[in-house]
């Protein structure tokens, strides 16, 4: 097969849902305009692994925007509670989460589920290990 922007080798892969995946060979791939710079910064670290590995494609470029700009939110929410803090006291006296709080504890899920389809837990990457004895890096 003759390498290309877009050719793809298919590698036998252990996984509960197929016994082979197309893994990509491609040019990196670039964070759409949209993206704030924080969101572009996350984009550039994450990106350029998934793409070493040749674990995303251009199919996957929208996820990985979405999760790379929930990810900058979690981390401007992260910084500003480290000003207002987690807890208020309301006008009754008692104590409840703070709105930054509530947000922040929010975006969790999400983030989580989103790594996760991006193979960026340590679960999601021994799932795509390979089937290959000679495959050593269960990183990919």
């Amino acid at each position: 097969m003759q390498d290309t922007p877009h050719s793809a080798a298919v590698i036998p892969l252990h996984s509960g849902y197929s016994t082979h995946t197309a893994i990509p060979t491609q040019a990196p791939l670039e964070p759409p305009a949209w993206l704030s710079p924080l969101a572009r910064r996350h984009w550039a670290e994450i990106a350029a692994s998934l793409n070493k590995h040749n674990i995303i494609n251009e199919l996957d470029q929208d996820l990985l925007a979405v999760y790379c700009s929930t990810f900058a939110r979690f981390i401007e929410l992260d910084e500003r509670l480290e000003q207002t803090g987690m807890v208020q006291v309301t006008s009754t006296g008692y104590e409840a989460e703070t709105g930054t709080f509530t947000a922040w504890n929010k975006l969790l899920k999400p983030i989580m589920a989103y790594a996760k389809q991006l193979g960026l837990t340590p679960p999601a990457r021994v799932a795509l290990r390979l089937t290959d004895p000679e495959q050593t890096d269960l990183f990919l």
